[in-house]
């Protein structure tokens, strides 16, 4: 477990970005489209952990096994994929760390980013509570313990995060895999409601399948409120299903159906599925036709909704 130690603002951390910053615009090169610091060694006067954080934005994520390769060669460790379609890598330098985050162009997720550090670098009562927060969390020797892919200090801090993001007027949209206490219990609850309870069957929040490295689970965020969920799975070697999607009824025909299966269909093909296939609820057909989807025969796999019809889409 590794203790989380804040520093003192340290104004050479600026400066830090501004210098990798140049080495990462050469290694992306026609790839990349912007590059931010964020975090909170980008808030003057902010005490922080010795990270420098960076977002790229790329105008694709496809095609960046090149770059990569140039990344280790300058110390950076293999990437991971803690958020749909964003890959995370860091390196460890003398001084400091380095934690790249990298996107496609346009992903609100670096937007919120921007809104959270812009907002506390206006507002400096704001930043002095967010700098007491992070000292009393890293005192808690239990920190640095992970649960799932993040520290329980991370964690900690979602809470006031969402709040100075709703403050801010953030309300866009970001697409998150299912990992914490609070999404899942918005996820139980958005599934039960909007599915299950139509159906008239008995949802079970300990099903065996959000535990399966087969499923995925993602929540959908307008600004800091849950509003969506869905559940894929990867279901052959080029095929992949949607077993849940819904949105909450409030949030309904206002295009944020259409904005997360667009987005769940560009992960799966991220992920190097070529076909999604699902079963769908008659009051859906409507709602699937219009994104593209045909009637299929998907009969060797059963849905708990005995009028579902059956539909794919070629990605």
């Amino acid at each position: 477990m590794k203790k989380i130690q804040i520093h003192e603002y340290n104004p050479l951390w600026p400066k830090i970005f501004e210098l990798e910053k140049e080495k990462l615009v050469k290694i992306f090169d026609k790839k990349f489209v912007q590059i931010h610091h964020f975090g909170s060694t980008s808030i003057p006067n902010l005490a922080a952990k010795n990270v420098i954080d960076i977002w790229i934005e790329v105008d694709a994520m496809e095609n960046l096994e090149e770059i990569f390769k140039q990344l280790y060669e300058d110390g950076f460790e293999k990437e991971k994929q803690f958020f749909p379609l964003c890959y995370f890598t860091q390196k460890n330098c003398q001084d400091y760390e380095m934690h790249l985050h990298v996107t496609f162009a346009g992903n609100d997720r670096v937007v919120a980013s921007l809104h959270f550090r812009d907002y506390l670098k206006s507002n400096p009562k704001i930043q002095t509570e967010y700098e007491n927060l992070k000292k009393k969390l890293a005192e808690n020797p239990q920190a640095g313990f992970k649960i799932g892919p993040f520290p329980i200090y991370n964690r900690m801090k979602n809470d006031f995060i969402s709040k100075v993001l709703k403050k801010s007027g953030f309300k866009g949209l970001i697409v998150n895999f299912c990992h914490q206490e609070i999404e899942w219990k918005f996820f139980h609850k958005i599934t039960n409601s909007a599915i299950f309870a139509d159906l008239n069957v008995q949802y079970d929040p300990n099903h065996p399948n959000f535990s399966n490295e087969n499923f995925h689970n993602f929540v959908l965020y307008l600004g800091s409120t849950i509003i969506g969920i869905a559940q894929i799975e990867k279901f052959s070697k080029s095929e992949a299903v949607i077993r849940l999607l819904a949105i909450k009824e409030e949030f309904r025909y206002k295009g944020y159906g259409k904005f997360l299966i667009k987005f769940l269909e560009n992960w799966v093909k991220f992920v190097g599925f070529k076909e999604i296939k699902l079963h769908s609820a008659y009051k859906s057909v409507e709602f699937y036709k219009k994104c593209g989807y045909l009637e299929i025969d998907f009969s060797q796999d059963k849905s708990i909704d005995p009028k579902a019809i059956d539909f794919g889409k070629i990605l």
